[in-house]
């Protein structure tokens, strides 16, 4: 079953060991107009939402997985469902804090959406697979590995000292030779990365709302709730409540880099607090762009961003 996704709180990794195929909804760079969209959802609802309903009712998906992130990503999920019947078309709630018991909460509602599309496969979800599809070494024997893991304490891998150094590990990849950018804000359109792509740009980031680097550390005991805690842990989005965190990351990083493209999308006022407070304190290089997902957009994507660098 191919299940389209939109924001990286979706437990894409364990739909996979399930045997789904997960496709990020990339909104069709071709599009010029909202028409079908418009026709069945308000008006105001971000460009992103209206793109993202156009390309999956023209392309070849069984059903989509969202979020609660945003009212907007509500109003799609509510369009999909009725624009596909037959589809498997699911919300995930996405709970606002990492706390444990916020962790818990979403291990709960993770589990809840994996035995949904067993249902509706008739597959079965296990720690196994998803250790496996994360990356895990099966051990060469049973009990073979019992005493590794017995001597790490249970919770040793979920409490970092520092998270937001785990989070730079995982998210920050720099390089010492070319221009290192930066991409923060709403979902960004893909015609950014190939525009600095193609101009010798190393993309350091992307902390946008789909976050394209996904890493995740397998563990052996319980595997799908240190996984879950590891993907509600990520850099928060700005729908977050501890979005100190987001900041104090955006700090640590900035001395690393040469630059910060920040997108936001037409009628999400999600992410324009930050950009302003980034504008006011950070002396980084940073270049706004406002995008509606359409292809009226490319001409000032590509002027934009070749004058900023």
């Amino acid at each position: 079953m191919r299940l389209g996704y939109a924001c990286k709180y979706v437990p894409v990794e364990a739909l996979e060991s399930m045997g789904a195929h997960m496709v990020r909804i990339e909104p069709d760079e071709k599009l010029t107009s909202f028409d079908e969209a418009e026709a069945r959802m308000h008006a105001n609802i971000c460009s992103f939402a209206k793109a993202a309903f156009e390309t999956v009712c023209a392309s070849d998906l069984d059903g989509v997985v969202l979020t609660t992130c945003c009212d907007s990503m509500r109003r799609l999920a509510d369009a999909l469902a009725a624009e596909m019947p037959q589809g498997f078309v699911r919300t995930l709630d996405v709970p606002r804090t990492a706390t444990p018991a916020a962790c818990s909460l979403f291990e709960r509602r993770v589990r809840e959406l994996l035995d949904s599309y067993g249902d509706a496969t008739g597959r079965s979800f296990s720690d196994e697979k998803l250790f496996a599809e994360l990356g895990g070494t099966a051990c060469p024997a049973p009990g073979a590995c019992d005493a590794a893991e017995a001597a790490v304490p249970s919770d040793a891998s979920n409490t970092p000292d520092d998270p937001i150094d785990r989070m730079v590990r995982d998210e920050v990849s720099l390089s010492p030779t070319l221009l290192n950018v930066g991409i923060a804000g709403a979902r960004a359109n893909r015609a950014i990365r190939r525009i600095l792509e193609e101009r010798g740009v190393n993309i350091a980031f992307d902390i946008t709302c789909t976050n394209t680097r996904r890493r995740f550390m397998p563990r052996k005991r319980d595997t799908l709730a240190s996984y879950t805690h590891d993907v509600l842990s990520q850099v928060p989005c700005a729908r977050m409540e501890d979005i100190a965190v987001r900041d104090e990351f955006l700090r640590r990083v900035a001395p690393g880099i040469d630059g910060l493209v920040y997108h936001t999308v037409q009628f999400c006022d999600m992410y324009s607090y930050e950009y302003s407070q980034l504008k006011r304190d950070s002396e980084l290089p940073l270049l706004a762009l406002e995008t509606d997902c359409t292809a009226s957009s490319q001409g000032q994507i590509l002027t934009r961003l070749e004058a900023f660098l």
